[in-house]
């Protein structure tokens, strides 16, 4: 089994990111803080922010040359990028991102909330549908707002599970 850590402080539990075509075995996993500081010293004159990233004007989880380390469930191996699974997207999302930084972790999960309302507002108005975004709650923790990204994560993949039996795609 993969040992989740990140390769240079060793952090357990938050999201970590990953090399793009190597190895499995010969892969560095990095948490958001040593991601940032690694791709920033690979990419002169750039700052690489986690939650800052885009790719042709869309936010993305891509850090730098850097993607999200999603375990390949009961193998020692990783994902593909663009080959997840909707479980394994789930998982990687819910798990926190910045250790002992609230207001950074309450940032990127107001990013990616706000990405996935515009995107879930689209797949359902071209389904003929009204989506609803859930109200922030007062003073919402940000245990509470992962939930809701979760809960946003799922009507996402029905939305676009929907529109693609819509156009005949098997899913």
């Amino acid at each position: 089994m993969i040992d989740y850590k990140c390769s240079k402080c060793g952090l357990t539990g938050h999201k970590l990111w990953r090399q793009s075509h190597v190895c499995a075995d010969q892969i560095d996993l990095l948490c958001a803080t040593c991601a940032e500081a690694d791709q920033t010293k690979s990419h002169p004159g750039e700052k690489i922010e986690v939650g800052k990233s885009y790719v042709d004007g869309h936010l993305t989880d891509q850090l730098g040359s850097l993607v999200p380390a999603v375990p390949v469930e009961g193998e020692d191996t990783y994902w593909g990028y663009t080959s997840t699974s909707n479980e394994g997207c789930l998982w990687w999302h819910q798990l926190p991102t910045f250790a002992n930084n609230p207001e950074r972790e309450r940032a990127w999960l107001d990013a990616w909330i706000e990405r996935w309302e515009r995107h879930a507002t689209y797949e359902a108005k071209d389904l003929g549908e009204t989506f609803v975004p859930e109200t922030e709650p007062d003073g919402e923790s940000i245990r509470e707002r992962r939930a809701r990204l979760g809960r946003l994560q799922k009507a996402l993949q029905g939305y676009i599970s929907r529109a693609l039996k819509k156009r005949g795609i098997k899913v």
